[in-house]
């Protein structure tokens, strides 16, 4: 299992700085994370144990042609409709990988979480991502970012007023109804039709639940 590290500053402010230039330049945001040595909580590393290393190839290409409805149809779709890539991370940082599992499965199944939820990725949308993470338990941080978000967003961005508190009931009320999603391999689930996908996450919600430390 992995440990809490020192945090390598320098390494940091570089990613940082290459992530600033290209927001889609996801070893730049591994390399960010790593550096803050910040592994998770001992149950999220435990939850995701079994997926050190685990980071199926994405072809996007593919997926374009699965029948409508179906998960790997309707994540794509929501991808190109955001212009956003799949997270994939180089071979070279194969061992800065392992170290991460759980922010690497963060990051991975973040955009499957816009999917299930029919979610866009707008402030409002990510407000229900996260409203949807912090009941799962991911780390108990988030609600910080979260009660941030719906103090920020409403006065910064006020167009989508309403749908802030729209979205934070929906994906509160889904992270209770969904069983936990970090460990859940929707890559393996391509063909399924997305309402497939939901109903399992149901049922698996009737399992013990991780729970933030």
């Amino acid at each position: 299992m992995a440990r809490r590290r020192k945090p390598n500053w320098e390494q940091y402010r570089e990613a940082t700085a290459r992530f600033k230039l290209d927001e889609s330049d996801w070893d730049a945001l591994l390399l960010r994370t790593d550096a803050l040595g910040d592994c998770g909580s001992p149950k999220m590393e435990a939850a995701v144990a079994d997926l050190e290393g685990y980071l199926p190839e994405i072809d996007m290409e593919k997926l374009r042609h699965m029948p409508d409805g179906t998960l790997g149809r309707e994540f794509t779709r929501y991808m190109d409709d955001e212009k956003l890539e799949p997270f994939q991370i180089s071979d070279d940082l194969e061992a800065v990988k392992r170290r991460n599992t759980f922010y690497v499965r963060y990051f991975a199944s973040h955009d499957f979480i816009h999917t299930i939820l029919g979610m866009d990725a707008s402030p409002a949308g990510e407000v229900g991502v996260l409203a949807f993470v912090v009941r799962q338990g991911y780390k108990s941080s988030q609600w910080f970012v979260l009660t941030g978000m719906m103090l920020g967003y409403p006065i910064l961005k006020p167009r989508q007023f309403f749908d802030y508190f729209k979205n934070l009931a929906f994906g509160w009320r889904k992270g209770g109804e969904y069983g936990f999603c970090l460990n859940y391999k929707f890559e393996e689930r391509w063909d399924w039709p997305l309402e497939k996908v939901r109903e399992e996450l149901i049922h698996m919600a009737k399992k013990p639940r991780m729970a933030a430390a």
